[in-house]
């Protein structure tokens, strides 16, 4: 009687999660990206600019075909550990907590997010600022150092991001849901990892994971807001276009 009940939960939580997503894609999709444009540089790198009158501001987003699932199972959390590590510890031109700063002089906000099969970064700010966005995101994607004293630096914020999932009960619900239904696969795994396995994370497994999955032909750049691709496009190339294709990893 307790499993079929703990079914029925599991059921119905799975259904909020599907029609939720099912209601923003049918309130997204007809008015945001069907007139968008889209373009693929020499190196695999797709490309898709949407003009939409913002106000002089422009939306700078990243996209890599990777996260917790494409992970080894003793790394457990290195896809989210590594986008830490790109927005706060450094990259061969940028100094362990200058990127936020680099971003507030112009009157920018970034961030960026971890998903099962997707992460993300992004840098808003005004369209006359478009070129050092675009620089400051190639910077992030392709530069990271992964300096061994940055990664002992910010795992402890990692295992507070781990602790405070422990204790929010709608993020254990949800990852009880993802254990049951997706038994025996990578997505039963919690996103962020265990305490366990990101104090495996050294530097030698952050540079393979980056160099596997971090690649042009392995992401897709966003641009949004006051752009035109006339005047963007060979930015985009002038920025992006030296980086090189390679080889990903079949998906697990």
């Amino acid at each position: 009687m307790r499993k079929s009940c703990r079914f029925r939960v599991l059921f119905f939580v799975l259904m909020i999660l599907v029609l939720t997503a099912v209601q923003v894609l049918a309130e997204k999709a007809p008015g945001h990206y069907l007139d968008a444009e889209r373009y693929t540089l020499a190196n695999g790198l797709t490309v898709i600019v949407k003009n939409k009158p913002s106000g002089g501001q422009v939306l700078v987003n990243m996209w890599i075909r990777t996260g917790s699932y494409y992970e080894e199972d003793q790394y457990s959390g290195i896809a989210h550990f590594l986008e830490h590590m790109v927005i706060n510890r450094g990259t061969e031109n940028i100094a362990p907590g200058d990127l936020p700063r680099a971003v507030d002089r112009i009157g920018g906000e970034q961030n960026g997010s971890t998903r099962y099969d997707t992460t993300n970064y992004y840098i808003q700010g005004g369209s006359g600022d478009l070129g050092e966005m675009l620089e400051l995101i190639a910077e992030m994607c392709f530069r990271p150092t992964f300096a061994q004293d940055q990664i002992d630096e910010e795992r402890p914020v990692i295992e507070e991001e781990i602790l405070r999932g422990q204790d929010n009960a709608g993020q254990q619900l949800f990852d009880a849901t993802m254990a049951e239904i997706f038994k025996g696969t990578n997505y039963s795994r919690s996103i962020g990892g265990t305490n366990e396995t990101v104090g495996n994370c050294d530097s030698q497994a952050f540079r393979d994971f980056h160099g596997w999955y971090y690649l042009p032909n392995n992401m897709i750049l966003i641009l949004t807001g006051d752009v035109h691709s006339a005047e963007v496009m060979p930015l985009v190339k002038e920025v992006f276009g030296d980086f090189a294709a390679g080889e990903v990893p079949a998906a697990p």
